[in-house]
């Protein structure tokens, strides 16, 4: 169960653990990802279900939210968009939180639904990407929305830091009970 998450560990032991100085909030040793990729869906009460999707990749940010019909993705806005240093900086922090916190502790996920029903709790999908390593969570949207370990949180608010930098999509400024977070 744990060990998808081992190619974390590997890595932060290749990257090393550095201490960190006075004031400084940042993680044991900051990775610069290539790409952080975030997809959220739920099943709605009048209608099919919503889906938002999201990738950071060098300063750009793709985003794109739509329905979800038998499967099928149907995009109904998209969007790329440069993103400033202060918010990329601030995203690239948010996901070195993640990654640390999975890699320091033995984190289980609640299980993603399948978006068949309203009281299905929803997908989440996040996917780090660096160098040719690829990791990942899958849960559900629930779980990030209703936190209850402090991993779930800090998911939560790079989800948040995420859609904070895009325009607001599909007229959702909350999507499901994940909202949208400033630069700091």
């Amino acid at each position: 169960m744990y060990l998808k998450y081992a190619p974390i560990l590997l890595l932060l032991t290749f990257v090393g653990c550095a201490a960190t100085q006075p004031g400084d909030s940042s993680p044991a040793q900051a990775i610069n990802f290539d790409a952080v990729e975030i997809y959220l869906s739920r099943a709605n009460l009048l209608g099919p279900a919503e889906f938002e999707q999201y990738k950071v990749f060098g300063e750009k940010l793709y985003s794109e939210c739509g329905k979800v019909m038998r499967e099928r993705h149907q995009a109904e806005i998209q969007n790329l968009d440069e993103l400033p240093v202060a918010r990329l900086e601030s995203i690239q922090r948010e996901a070195n939180l993640v990654v640390h916190a999975l890699a320091g502790s033995e984190v289980s996920f609640r299980k993603p639904g399948l978006n068949r029903n309203f009281f299905d709790p929803g997908q989440a999908t996040l996917h780090f990407l660096v160098g040719a390593e690829k990791h990942s969570i899958e849960t559900s949207l629930d779980s990030i929305s209703e936190p209850f370990s402090g991993t779930e949180q800090k998911v939560k608010r790079l989800i948040e830091s995420v859609r904070g930098a895009a325009q607001v999509m599909c007229g959702n400024k909350e999507f499901f009970g994940i909202g949208r977070r400033e630069v700091s």
